[in-house]
This record gives structure tokens, sequence and C-alpha cells, in this order.
């Protein structure tokens, strides 16, 4: 079954569309169309559909995704149709909620890959994550102005920051992080080396004795 893809080159994570749409290439798809404005995603689908297609993959964020759905399911629901996700927008919650992750191509100022909540004795940089869940928690700090940098900081003193839209926030059993620039690393303070590197997390594998009196 190969996919027709619709992709939105606007999506929140694209820097290098060209890029982008090399890695789409192992999906082996037999068309790729690029939306030029809003509503192109859900009249590409429409088309889709009544042109046999039975495989279509929305390449975006939740807005790409919801105009797609629109598309294939308007006006009436079609049997037999397979929706595919390619999480490239700045929220994607509803790949989340399905437990789907996807990468981030853009400029970063900072990384944040955690399993606890808290940083340099005390910031709440992660303010979700939990050690027990299995899961880490990435925190990635797009770069912006000054002022903006001392907006976001604020916002991290009080947890607050996973709401705003100056970060990027994700969640995944294994990342990833590659820098065509260079970039070093530590963990627990101390420095661990430079990127390509590879952070996972094994559930469960150590039992810890806690006296919470």
């Amino acid at each position: 079954m190969k996919p027709y893809i619709i992709v939105n080159p606007i999506a929140g994570s694209i820097v290098d569309l060209n890029l982008r749409l090399k890695q789409l290439r192992p999906l082996n798809a037999r068309e790729v169309r690029v939306t030029q404005r809003a509503g192109d995603a859900e009249t590409l689908a429409r088309e889709a559909v009544r042109a046999g297609w039975d495989y279509v993959i929305a390449a975006g964020g939740d807005g790409t995704l919801n105009e797609v759905i629109n598309g294939i399911a308007t006006p009436s629901p079609p049997r037999g149709v397979c929706v595919g996700i390619v999480p490239l927008g700045t929220a994607n919650d509803f790949a989340r909620s399905i437990g789907m992750t996807g990468d981030v191509d853009t400029d970063l100022y900072n990384v944040v890959v955690a399993n606890g909540q808290f940083v340099a004795g005390g910031l709440p940089i992660a303010p979700q994550a939990d050690p027990r869940d299995g899961v880490l928690d990435a925190v990635l700090i797009p770069k912006r102005s000054a002022a903006e940098m001392a907006l976001l900081a604020a916002e991290m003193l009080s947890g607050k920051h996973l709401s705003s839209d100056a970060v990027i926030f994700r969640r995944a059993k294994k990342i990833s992080v590659q820098s065509q620039l260079g970039m070093w690393f530590n963990a627990d303070g101390e420095l661990v080396g430079n990127e390509p590197i590879v952070f996972q997390v094994l559930p469960g594998a150590l039992d810890f004795v806690i006296n919470k009196r």
C-alpha cells in the first residue's frame, strides 16, 4: 500500500523543506503534495479519496491532520481508507495522545532531556516528568530574542513554560540528538560528551529504597 502524502511546509518543526521531503522518501509514496495555503490539505485529501487512494498521510501538525481528516470524511466517511501521521508540528497533541513522537528540525538554544522534574538546585525544567512512568521528557528551547528568553526564564521558575509557544515539548522512551554545529551535553552536572548522542530510559531497571518520614 503506497501512500499519498500531504505536507504542510510551514509546520512548526520544519526548517528545511527539501530535507524533510528527502526524509519522507523511505515511505515510498506514489505522490507527495505540498500545501500552499490554509485549506489545501482538506482539498487535497478529498481529491485523493475521490481518485481512489486508500492511504493518505498527513505530514504536519494537528491543524494539518484536522484538514486531512475533514477532507477524507466529508461529505461521508469512506470505507477502507487509512490515515497516517508524520508529526511535524509544534505541539503534535493528537500524535502524542496515541503514543507517537516526532523529530524536530530547528535551531535550538538548549535541549533538556529529563527523567525528573528539577535541575540546577530546584528549577522545575520538566514539571511533568515522573521517574516511574517509563518515558523521558524533552524540553527543547528554540533560539529567541533576549526579551523572549527573559520572559521564558520567568515562566520556567514557576514551572509554567510547557504551555508556552516558546518551547517544544516531547515524550519518548528513546531520544537521539544530532546537531550541525556540534553540541556538548552534561548529565547531572558532569560533562558526558558531544552529539550525536542517544538517551534511553530502562523502565524498572532499578529499585530504590526511600525513607519518606
